[in-house]
């Protein structure tokens, strides 16, 4: 039920979201052994068509999907960490460069990044 209107069905969770790539192998390894994400079992199928299916700590899962089109620049998947500091720490030991947000948060600390495919993450630590 939603607050806002009681004859919304009920919506139960998030499944996943689908991130669009140039080279689904390289964005799987910038995922897998960059990030940490896991990887889910694929179908093989779906494999063979250009798709990986990984996960966040929790079952939130992401679709890597090989594609050719590009997402607007202010489209981003952001990701909530416990130290932002030692996150860009690692990503520039893995000569990844880090990019300040347009606009400061007063109760966050955040960092934009890209994946090798140009996708924009965020990484954020919420202090209150």
């Amino acid at each position: 039920m939603n607050r806002n209107n009681p004859r919304t069905p009920k919506i139960t969770k998030l499944h996943h979201v689908t991130i669009e790539v140039s080279d689904i192998e390289e964005a799987f390894q910038f995922y897998t052994k960059i990030l940490g994400f896991e990887e889910l079992p694929t179908p093989r199928k779906i494999k063979d068509n250009g798709i990986r299916w990984i996960s966040l700590p929790g079952n939130q899962a992401i679709h890597l999907i090989e594609s050719d089109s590009r997402a607007p620049e202010s489209a981003h998947m952001a990701i909530q960490v416990d130290d932002v500091e030692k996150w860009k720490k690692y990503l520039n030991d893995h000569h990844i460069e880090i990019h300040p947000p347009k606009l400061d948060i007063y109760n966050a600390k955040r960092f934009f990044f890209k994946d090798p495919s140009g996708n924009r993450i965020e990484f954020v630590k919420w202090l209150i």
